[in-house]
């Protein structure tokens, strides 16, 4: 399942709410914000994820989750169910984005910025297959790049590699834009996941 919040750039009273049913260490990490926008994400991100895991499990209230995170700080399931369950968080401006899975899970949300010019990224993000297709028309390839790059991290992600893995290194197919394929991806990310 997969959840999504739009979120303000200001929401003290969100963080209000939010603060106080997180982890000490996810306390920790939202006092460490200086932007208010910054805070307003974290702590919606990180309330949507209880929030999502309660509606996967009613019969768990929201304040019962025991969260973690693994060391590239991927949040984890500690308690209070058993059996595999994964989650997977993504935020951007103003939007923050939960997946929940009984299996591996990766998500990705990406503002599309007008006024970006992504032709300076496109080597570190693009395989060669996909530079050789892409198309001239500035405002096209924009939208192309930003989807293709939310598929690759929600990939990356699912696969517990997130951008430890060089994102060029994995081709996407997009000629259907409503169902992007991957089309490669390296043998030792694939022995890896």
């Amino acid at each position: 399942h997969a959840w999504l919040l739009p979120v303000p750039a200001s929401a003290p009273d969100l963080v209000a709410l939010v603060e106080p049913r997180l982890a000490p260490w996810e306390r920790e990490r939202l006092g460490r914000f200086s932007f208010e926008r910054d805070r307003a994400l974290y702590a919606a991100a990180h309330g949507l994820i209880r929030m999502a895991l309660s509606a996967r499990y009613p019969s768990v209230p929201i304040d019962r989750w025991d969260l973690d995170r693994t060391p590239a700080g991927r949040p984890i399931v500690r308690a209070p169910v058993s059996g595999p369950l994964e989650v997977s968080l993504s935020h951007t401006r103003g939007l923050v984005a939960c997946a929940v899975a009984p299996m591996p899970v990766g998500i990705d949300v990406e503002a599309v910025d007008p006024g970006l010019d992504v032709g300076p990224l496109l080597e570190r993000v693009l395989s060669p297959a996909e530079r050789a297709t892409w198309p001239s028309d500035s405002d096209a390839g924009r939208f192309r790049f930003f989807r293709t790059w939310a598929v690759k991290e929600a990939l990356l992600k699912g696969l517990g590699l997130g951008l430890g893995c060089e994102p060029n290194s994995v081709t996407i197919a997009s000629e259907d834009p409503e169902r992007p394929a991957v089309v490669a991806i390296p043998a030792e990310v694939g022995s890896a996941a």
